[in-house]
């Protein structure tokens, strides 16, 4: 019988098994943008993460390269651009370069935040400012992170809380304390906790469970424990969420990790049920995703619970900047990040963005035109090749520029030293030194008269009617006569010509810089635009480590900065470049 059983137990595992590779093939979303090679890996954090190798601790940008080697005892993660640090003399704090801008001088240090960090002299804890000036005096037993202009400290047994100036918020009457978040902080007191605000006043009487989840504020609400199981309150204290779970996270991303009969799910901030409890483990969203365990491994879900990265990882961690620590079958960590796959089977020598539904290439030192669909628009090569704008793109053969149209005929032949895009129905040509204006047939419509700034400057684009140009040195504006109806006054534009837009214009002055003029010339003291400009979702950044990726208009990363190079999305499409390969990105 006990053989029989023990079969039986084997062929539902074979059949889990079967299940488990049935479902979960073919899913993953998520791939190693950084090998597991190391003992032990940190969350990225300001560009660099700390990894551990053979014992000792370094950084690492999102591309891998070492940005400090691993020769420190400890080190933390990049705040305000330092980083706390343990060297075998003592602990400091780093800059994005890796050399010491506070020397290790002190028994322990904590990360910055809010322009101060906690360090440790004496036995006593202070905090310095980012110059390595003592901002609070060193008389803390225990001295936490400043939020929102607070920060948990411990004094003779007691927790409270201080300013920025270290006075007193709370006085330190309290067994335990934590940061604010959204106006709240929690308190302990006895076997209870509850919440004051910033002034220190409870809001929250202390009421529930003292145990070790919750107690932070996030989109409103915050987990709290009742007799022994969780729910949720709101900033004055009330249920928005009873409480019948036996463990719950904060919410993040408009869900919760919840927890009942040991497996966990999610809900929703009203309390809706939207993942089934069905995981060993779970953690809070973050960058869309979750992660979660699942047969003894972690892998990660999205927002309806369908995995995106099957449960094939030992330890897995939250995405921060686009990367997320986990550990492979074999012990080493490394970093994860979504798929970010060409958009299309070729990779190029240059790429250009898609206007029009066609991009510029290059290859094999030609520059061709190439669909949405990633095949040649035309089999016509040119050596250089420029943007579609209104139907005509400019091109070139030899030192020679003219225009073709989206079948690649030339209704514009080769005849000018420069040429640039239309707009408004005109573009700018060179010929010699002088720049005019054609139209769409070829013909001079306004002679060549005007300067260019210099080799890497543009030429004026028409815009509103009126386009840049240079007399004498000075920068004015022109109509479709060519007659100049803005004075020539202003400096030189370097590389970008100057146009108008809603009604004004940025030019350079002489005496005050940068400044908006109107169609007249005039300078405005404030710019009033009846469309104002929209910043794109999603744009290319710039990391301190010197790598390119994309974040959303309000800073969060999107796609970690892995490239050499990135550009703006045009058409959904971005060009990036990677060891001097340049290849298309759909948009995330």
């Amino acid at each position: 019988m006990i053989g029989l059983k023990r079969k039986f137990a084997f062929l539902l595992f074979l059949l889990f098994m079967a299940w488990a590779v049935s479902v979960f093939a073919g899913t993953s979303q998520i791939e190693w943008l950084i090998l597991p090679s190391y003992d032990r890996a940190e969350r990225f954090s300001g560009g660099f993460a700390a990894v551990e190798l053979n014992g000792r601790w370094g950084y690492v940008d999102a591309r891998g390269r070492w940005m400090t080697p691993p020769r420190l005892m400890a080190a933390g993660p990049f705040r305000d651009g330092l980083a706390c640090v343990e060297t075998d003399s003592g602990w400091g704090f780093i800059g994005v370069k890796g050399t010491f801008v506070i020397s290790p001088d002190y028994g322990a240090a904590a990360s910055f935040s809010e322009g101060l960090a906690a360090v440790r002299s004496q036995d006593k804890w202070g905090y310095v400012d980012k110059r390595g000036r003592l901002a609070i005096p060193a008389s803390f037993d225990m001295a936490g992170e400043f939020y929102q202009g607070r920060a948990a400290v411990a004094m003779a047994g007691g927790h409270g809380f201080i300013d920025k100036e270290g006075g007193w918020v709370v006085p330190p009457w309290y067994d335990e304390a934590w940061p604010f978040v959204e106006d709240r902080a929690a308190l302990r007191d006895g076997d209870k906790i509850g919440f004051v605000d910033r002034d220190g006043e409870w809001v929250v009487p202390p009421r529930f469970d003292a145990t070790f989840q919750g107690r932070v504020f996030s989109s409103g609400l915050a987990g709290v424990a009742y007799r022994g199981r969780w729910g949720f309150i709101n900033r004055e204290g009330s249920w928005v969420v009873e409480p019948a779970y036996e463990a719950a996270w904060s919410i993040s991303e408009g869900r919760a990790a919840v927890r009942k009969g040991q497996k966990w799910g999610y809900i929703s901030t009203s309390g809706r049920l939207e993942i089934e409890a069905a995981f060993e483990d779970a953690m809070s969203f973050s960058g869309g995703v979750a992660c979660v365990k699942f047969a003894g491994r972690w892998g990660y879900i999205d927002g309806r619970g369908a995995w995106v990265s099957d449960p094939v990882y030992m330890e897995a961690w939250p995405f921060h900047d686009g990367l997320a620590a986990a550990r492979d079958v074999q012990g080493r960590w490394g970093y994860l990040g979504f798929k970010i796959s060409p958009l299309f089977d070729a990779i190029f020598e240059y790429a250009g963005p898609f206007s029009e539904g066609i991009a510029a290439i290059g290859f094999q030192g030609r520059k061709y035109y190439m669909n949405t669909e990633g095949r040649l628009a035309f089999a016509v090569s040119f050596d250089e090749a420029a943007n579609f704008s209104e139907g005509l793109a400019a091109v070139s053969s030899g030192d020679k520029w003219g225009y073709i149209d989206r079948t690649g005929a030339m209704p514009i032949p080769f005849g000018f030293d420069a040429a640039w895009p239309f707009c408004e129905e005109l573009a700018a040509v060179r010929i010699g030194k002088r720049v005019g204006y054609i139209d769409k047939q070829g013909r001079v419509v306004i002679k060549p008269a005007f300067e260019l700034p210099g080799p890497d400057a543009e030429a004026g684009f028409f815009s509103e009617g009126v386009a840049a140009v240079l007399v004498k040195g000075k920068t004015g504006f022109i109509d479709k006569r060519g007659k100049v109806v803005v004075k020539a006054v202003f400096a030189p534009w370097k590389t970008s010509a100057p146009r108008f837009a809603s009604g004004a214009a940025l030019v350079e002055t002489a005496k005050t810089g940068s400044r908006y003029i109107d169609r007249s010339g005039k300078i405005l003291q404030a710019v009033s635009t009846d469309a104002p400009s929209v910043p794109e979702p999603i744009v290319p950044y710039m990391s301190e480590a010197g790598g390119w990726g994309y974040a959303d208009a309000g800073g969060k990363i999107i796609i970690p900065p892995i490239f050499d190079a990135a550009f703006p999305f045009r058409e959904d499409k971005a060009v990036v470049v990677r060891n001097k390969l340049w290849w298309y990105i759909a948009k995330p």
